[in-house]
């Protein structure tokens, strides 16, 4: 039964909304839907909408109150990376809904600003040089270049031998980035594991680890996702607690990128996500593997503040790649770690890496 709270804002409303939009309205609330493309696909399945930009939290917050939805508010999410996240957190804040606090949110979509806040509290993590377009004289090579600030995944990233490549790789990143920053990164070997979790009144409620896939240097672009072993996340879930704990974090969810040492001893936060991911992780992958677990749903329960379910492993061994291309994914199952590694040995003749090299 749904109390006179019956609307959950969703802060988006493009193709990418649209399982989230869906999701809220099969759990029988009412969904109040803000982007500023007037044509927006998800508008056709809100039940409320407006052409508000995603970016522009004051004019949403004007809207609902001006509208007489605030009384009726019981949730808001995203499930855009950057500046949204930002938004849902002040509309959360405003309007006393639980979602990570504004100041958690400007830390995880400014690269630049969470790496160097990650180094002052000693919590794992590369590190960092920011630049504003000029080359710094103190680098030591290789390093990693990206964008400080941006929307979009993977975008404007490059590895460094020399200055000649960074020059180019700085150019390059601050481009994409929307403060006109670049970050120069200490360049991390090993395995991409991202862990996603919840955090509940100060505790953490894990979802699962999931590998990443890579197309290796030199921007090392997405391919796939992989169901990791146990041995490649321990390391993880110290550094989780480490920065769940320093940074004091009382509600949240995140997706949290870690570079694990070829020895397993040691995982460095890169980057973190605290919308519902994309490529095909969260609709297509988990459920498939976690016993149909559905991330949107658990999402929305917490918000709501309702119990959250835990994830059942179902396939052990499994990778989905060629998820970055549009409308095309393939997940592949193995008996063991011994197939799966084998087929990942073929798959580096077509440039997809399973970590990366020294």
């Amino acid at each position: 039964m749904i109390s006179q709270k019956d609307i959950i804002v969703s802060v988006g409303a493009g193709k990418n909304q649209i399982p989230l939009i869906k999701e809220i309205r099969k759990q029988g609330y009412k969904c109040l839907s803000f982007d500023r493309n007037k044509n927006a696909e998800g508008f056709l399945i809100s039940d409320y909408y407006a052409p508000i930009s995603s970016y522009d939290f004051r004019s949403i917050i004007e809207y609902i109150e001006k509208n007489g939805f605030a009384d009726r508010l019981a949730g808001v999410l995203t499930r855009s990376t950057g500046m949204p996240v930002y938004s849902t957190a002040m509309i959360a804040k405003h309007f006393n809904l639980k979602y990570i606090t504004p100041e958690i949110a400007k830390l995880l979509t400014d690269k630049s600003l969470l790496i160097r806040k990650l180094n002052e509290l000693n919590i794992p993590s590369p590190k960092l040089i920011i630049s504003d377009g000029s080359i710094p004289d103190d680098v030591e090579f290789p390093v990693f270049v990206k964008p400080s600030k941006t929307i979009k995944s993977h975008a404007g990233m490059s590895l460094c031998f020399n200055e000649f490549e960074l020059k180019e790789a700085i150019a390059k990143a601050v481009a994409v980035s929307d403060n006109g920053k670049a970050n120069i990164e200490e360049y991390l070997t090993g395995y991409d594991i991202v862990s996603i979790d919840f955090v509940n009144n100060g505790k953490i409620f894990h979802v699962c680890y999931l590998g990443e896939l890579n197309k290796g240097k030199p921007d090392f672009v997405g391919a796939g996702w992989y169901i990791p072993p146990e041995d490649f996340t321990f390391a993880v879930k110290k550094t989780v607690h480490k920065f769940v704990e320093e940074l004091s974090i009382k509600n949240g969810f995140f997706q949290i990128a870690t570079k694990v040492s070829k020895d397993f001893q040691h995982a460095k936060i890169y980057e973190i996500h605290g919308e519902i991911g994309g490529d095909y992780t969260s609709d297509v992958f988990i459920p498939s593997c976690f016993d149909g677990y559905n991330l949107f749903k658990e999402n929305i329960n917490f918000v709501l503040g309702k119990p959250l379910e835990k994830t059942k492993l179902k396939k052990k061994c499994a990778i989905i790649f060629d998820c970055n291309q549009k409308g095309r994914y393939e997940i592949a199952c193995f008996k063991g770690w011994k197939e799966l590694l084998k087929f990942v040995g073929t798959k580096r003749q077509e440039g997809i890496y399973f970590c990366n090299d020294d």
